[in-house]
């Protein structure tokens, strides 16, 4: 996944994954991992430089983040409607 945010030398992969774990283990919530992940492979590009952050996957990346949740709600709204008959 890094790589297709931005060019990661071996150092900025240990800087990114040394970020993330220590925000990982801080607030303890694993469901929040991977976000945590990307935003510090973005930082890694982004101190090199702006330009060297392929903007386009990250926006698809927090598209997908903001869509998560509305699309659960919808799906288990969903399934709730169509299996509550079954379990009275």
């Amino acid at each position: 996944m890094g790589q297709s945010i931005t060019k990661l030398t071996p150092f900025g992969g240990f800087s990114a994954e040394t970020v993330d774990s220590s925000r990982y283990r801080t607030f303890r919530n694993s469901n929040q991992y991977h976000s945590h992940l990307t935003e510090a492979i973005v930082g890694v590009g982004a101190s090199r430089r702006l330009t060297a952050v392929r903007w386009g996957v990250t926006h698809r990346i927090v598209w997908a983040w903001l869509m998560t949740i509305p699309d659960a709600a919808l799906l288990s709204a969903t399934l709730f409607r169509l299996l509550s008959p079954l379990l009275k």
